[in-house]
């Protein structure tokens, strides 16, 4: 019949799954990107929920935007950890570190950092460690009419 060989094909077929270290890396931008929803400031722009998503360009948007989109990317590097998707999830770790420091060191006008920095810096710095140490891109698979036409 049409369909009897789709039972087996499907049973044999496995689902990627994640590694450790990509889960690990996954977990602490989501501390990070928990962090920007906290209050960044004790007062001004910036104390209320989602404090490091104001309108006004400061270091906090850094970190946070950066947090995002480290989380998506870790998110991606779940499936295969390809070469582009490990350098947008360090570049994005260094620059939630980077953006947290500086919003620690240079808050906004007569408002002192507050919560959400320091968690947002701690996940960064843990992303950070993660990506650098555990994370390996995929090794690259060569098909063997490539390697045969080099060789000849």
């Amino acid at each position: 019949m049409l369909g009897d060989g789709v039972g087996p094909q499907a049973a044999t077929r496995t689902q990627a799954v994640p590694s450790p270290g990509a889960m690990a890396v996954t977990a602490a931008f989501a501390v990070s990107v928990l962090g920007t929803a906290l209050p960044w400031t004790r007062f001004q722009e910036g104390s209320g929920p989602f404090g490091a998503w104001g309108l006004s360009p400061r270091w906090s948007m850094l970190a946070a935007i950066a947090s995002a989109c480290g989380l998506v990317a870790s998110i991606l590097a779940w499936r295969e950890m390809r070469p582009a998707l490990l350098a947008a999830v360090r570049i994005s770790a260094v620059l939630v570190v980077v953006g947290g420091i500086l919003a620690i060191a240079r808050p906004p006008a007569f408002a002192p950092a507050w919560f959400g920095p320091w968690v947002t810096l701690a996940g960064g710095v843990a992303a950070t460690a993660l990506a650098y140490t555990v994370l390996r891109a995929a090794p690259r698979e060569h098909s063997g009419e490539r390697d045969h036409a080099r060789s000849a």
